[in-house]
């Protein structure tokens, strides 16, 4: 007797690569002539960005640049900051060749040792750990429906994320930055920090269209001797060729810093105007919500069949992401501490992971109060604490994944008292999230039609005692009939019995 079997094409996400790996850093920095001696070296604060992640056969490429800030006392009596970049890369090896990879890196500081060798020679060494993830998706078959040989078949529901594809592109924002008529001109760049915030993304004329603004915060030492604060919203525009299927409502684009720089502008170099120098990362991963319908038992009314099972790996997406939690602590300020310059929160060696319900943040964060010691000489007085911060989030399994990004902003600046001052951190975590959903499926069928069943008895119907938790599914297998036909004598809707109940099973052969 003639068969027919439906097959359905689908992705499953296979793990080539799950590690952790130390990129190492070891540079030389060289003071520009433009700044004076080192006196003092106050700090060394890094910000690492991903810039590059390419599958090339069985290895990951990863690249990422290092904006360093070297805070110092110079031989002028002031604090000054010193500006440099380092490039990091790093291949690791999979398991196997990727089909339509998708990589997820995410970067964090491990450790940092700084010293002045000379007054104008900085020696750094340190490294930071990448902890990357990259899938595979395969496309495979099967089976979701069938007609003849008296099959039935189970079919049970997932829900799922298909990816279609990928966009990553790197691009540059420039825009004057006028300091506000009512604060002093610039002498000098103290600290910045940079936010950016993805505000809108549309598909037109087979391009996508992405919508953003950069948050820029400035600290600044002014030619009136006093630090100042400024702030600035940079509108972001950007245009990428649509080489992804991207479906709003399940496709996600993200914007991220890869650096900023800023520069005097102006004709006559005038220090009330700067220009900023914005590099960002646009990464956009296609996919669609959908439902797949995979045949996960089978048999025949009429014959003895055999059946290929396969068992594999689905991704759903996790909603719950931008989330933020506040950090709180309290600095020691030595004897005669003055001024209070600024102060900020680095989360360098912060990392993220994942319990049943909750976003946990651990590692250490770094509290650092810039300002004049009892000598009247530019200080930092910094404070490294563990910390484990966790946020609630529905839906997330210990083996959630992602691309995330995390931002510090500062709160407000609190004042010193019997020497301790108090700070406090707003950290959010953005980007999108993933688990794994397992799925099984049937992706082949074979009929025995020399091998044909027989009927228990020559009754048209049997009464059935049944428990109460059984499933119609195993009772109409047992008895070589069609649940539908079971549900339909019994006027039942749900194939799960909630009671013990007797039911009458037609034997249609």
């Amino acid at each position: 007797m003639d068969h027919k079997l439906k097959k359905d094409r689908f992705a499953l996400c296979e793990t080539v690569c799950d590690a952790e790996s130390e990129l190492p850093i070891e540079c030389d920095l060289l003071l520009p002539d433009y700044c004076p001696d080192i006196v003092k070296l106050l700090r060394c604060r890094v910000k690492p960005y991903l810039t590059k992640s390419q599958i090339m056969g069985e290895k990951c490429i990863l690249e990422a640049a290092v904006q360093i800030e070297l805070f110092y006392a110079g031989t002028d009596g002031k604090i000054h900051v010193s500006e440099h970049r380092a490039q990091l890369s790093k291949t690791l090896e999979m398991k196997g060749q990727a089909q339509r990879p998708l990589v997820f890196c995410s970067l964090r500081q491990e450790y940092l040792n700084c010293k002045a060798v000379s007054q104008r020679r900085v020696d750094l060494r340190g490294a930071f750990s990448a902890s990357v993830k990259v899938l595979s998706c395969r496309e495979e078959e099967m089976i979701t429906s069938a007609e003849g040989a008296g099959l039935q078949l189970l079919r049970q529901p997932v829900g799922c994320c298909e990816f279609t594809g990928e966009i990553l592109r790197k691009f540059t924002v420039r825009e004057e930055l006028p300091l506000p008529a009512e604060l002093p001109e610039m002498e000098s760049l103290l600290r910045h920090d940079e936010q950016v915030r993805l505000t809108d993304w549309r598909i037109a004329g087979g391009k996508l269209l992405v919508k953003g603004e950069v948050q820029a915060d400035l600290v600044y030492l002014s030619d009136e001797g006093s630090v100042e604060r400024a702030s600035f919203l940079i509108p972001v525009s950007q245009m990428a060729d649509l080489d992804a299927v991207l479906e709003p409502g399940s496709s996600r684009v993200v914007l991220q810093m890869a650096g900023a720089a800023y520069h005097p502008g102006g004709e006559n170099g005038a220090s009330s105007l700067w220009t900023g120098e914005f590099s960002l990362m646009l990464r956009c991963l296609g996919s669609r919500d959908s439902t797949l319908l995979p045949a996960v038992d089978a048999y025949s009314t009429r014959y003895e069949v055999q059946k290929e099972e396969r068992h594999g790996l689905l991704v759903q997406q996790v909603a719950g992401l931008p989330a933020s939690v506040t950090a709180q602590s309290r600095v020691d300020l030595p004897e005669g501490f003055s001024d209070l310059w600024d102060c900020w929160c680095d989360p360098g060696a912060l990392s993220v992971s994942f319990t049943a319900g909750e976003l946990c943040l651990c590692g250490k964060l770094r509290w650092c109060v810039l300002g004049r010691d009892g000598d009247g000489v530019p200080a930092c007085v910094e404070k490294e604490e563990s910390v484990t911060l966790t946020v609630p989030l529905s839906g997330i399994t210990e083996d959630t994944f992602g691309l995330w990004q995390i931002t510090v902003s500062p709160g407000p600046q609190g004042t010193a008292q019997e020497g301790l001052l108090s700070c406090s951190a707003q950290i959010t975590v953005d980007g999108s999230l993933y688990r794994p959903v397992p799925v099984r499926y049937l992706s082949g069928i074979r009929v025995d039609e020399s091998r044909e069943k027989k009927t228990r008895e020559n009754a048209a119907m049997t009464i059935y005692y049944a428990e109460a938790g059984e499933n119609l599914w195993s009772i109409a297998k047992e008895y070589g009939t069609s649940m539908d036909a079971v549900m339909e004598e019994n006027e039942l809707e749900s194939a799960q019995l909630k009671e013990k109940q007797v039911i009458l099973i037609p034997m249609i052969g």
